[in-house]
């Protein structure tokens, strides 16, 4: 008998998080999407995966219910983020937390919001952030 696919975690699952846990979803691949919102829970069950409340402000204790059950992860939250009136490395922590885990890729996604609304502009490489 073949083994159960292991979870994909996507981090910050927001307009492309709930986009890629659709898909996965629907190929059949267990999915679990975290956001800071009741209603993006909401979107990201409508989409076929199991949401999580959580803000990596916050620590990752939401994440430790979930250990051995990960196979991916897909991190789209800043890789810093202030916590207890510091600036501290979210994604080090992330990759700490999950190095152990035996995962099968570790994907970061950056945010084309550190360029501000440009109102429909298009945004590159050399655009001033």
């Amino acid at each position: 008998m073949p083994e159960p696919a292991r979870t994909t975690l996507i981090l910050g699952c927001g307009y492309t998080g709930s986009v890629l846990a659709q898909r996965l979803a629907f190929a059949g691949r267990p999915v679990i999407g975290t956001t800071r919102s009741v209603e993006q829970a909401s979107v990201i069950k409508s989409r076929g995966a199991e949401a999580v409340l959580l803000d990596a402000a916050d620590g990752l204790k939401p994440l430790y219910r979930l250990r051995g059950k990960v196979g991916a992860v897909v991190c789209c939250i800043p890789p810093t983020v202030e916590r207890d009136g510091a600036y501290v490395d979210a994604t080090a922590d992330l990759v700490r937390h999950f190095s152990r885990e035996g995962l099968e890729a570790f994907v970061y996604d950056s945010s084309t919001s550190v360029y501000g609304d440009k109102g429909g502009g298009v945004v590159h490489e050399d655009t001033e952030c």
